[in-house]
């Protein structure tokens, strides 16, 4: 099973999701009538009347082909937290967009009332961060809000002080930041490629255009529906398009 399940996940993830990203790259989406904002890397964690864009193979094949879904669901890391039925009944109750982020955001300038994201950005570089906020402040109507939850920096920094204060005598404690047993298939997006604190958050929003930038409770701040997006927690930024 362990085999099988890398096998697939090589061909689904390295040969077919790029190809299906890439000829797709350029399409151009329609922001539904009503909605409230889009939601970045979301999965199938997306809240009704918000507009999913996530390019997860498991996103266009459980809205595409059903079918296979189920037949191929146990191999799916998400199998360990969901039943097949329960997978794609929450698919049917998304609306979400099959895309690659990095090639920017597939709608038209000054459209959407809100963007948000949790747990995404962490898995871009900088560069690509950078990128993507600037095609946040542009699908954004004027003043509007950017929300973006990331794992704290500040909270790993803290975890990294609390292990040295053992070391050298114990060594335990530093292995999860100095070791891994990570093994089979990862994909681009496994691992974090920029980490952040409000401060490094703060800037890269400046540098796109954003204002008004302030650090939010957990499901707490000015974005629509916060209470249900917030998921996870760790640092929680908003920001305003002028």
């Amino acid at each position: 099973m362990p085999l099988i399940k890398h096998i697939l996940q090589i061909i689904a993830w390295e040969g077919l999701n790029p190809y299906l990203l890439k000829k797709k790259q350029k399409k151009r989406y329609s922001f539904p009538v009503g909605f409230k904002g889009i939601n970045l890397g979301c999965g199938m964690d997306n809240p009704t009347n918000w507009l999913g864009i996530d390019g997860g193979i498991s996103i266009w094949l459980t809205h595409e082909h059903p079918i296979l879904t189920r037949m191929f669901f146990r191999f799916f890391n998400m199998s360990h937290n969901y039943s097949s039925t329960t997978y794609i009944n929450k698919a049917n109750h998304s609306t979400i967009i099959h895309h690659d982020c990095t090639y920017g955001i597939p709608l038209d300038d000054n459209i959407v009332p809100a963007v948000y994201s949790s747990h995404f950005f962490e898995h871009l570089s900088k560069t690509q961060a950078q990128s993507l906020l600037s095609e946040c402040y542009r699908v954004l109507k004027p003043n509007g809000i950017i929300r973006i939850c990331v794992p704290s920096l500040d909270e790993e920094v803290t975890r990294i002080k609390s292990a040295l204060q053992t070391y050298p005598q114990d060594v335990t404690m530093l292995q999860r930041f100095v070791t891994t047993d990570i093994v089979g298939f990862n994909s681009y997006y496994s691992n974090h490629r920029w980490m952040y604190n409000f401060y490094e958050m703060k800037s890269i929003l400046e540098s796109a255009g954003f204002s008004q930038i302030s650090e939010k409770p957990f499901k707490s701040g000015n974005i629509q529906d916060v209470a249900l997006l917030d998921t996870r927690g760790g640092l929680h930024v908003e920001a305003i398009k002028i």
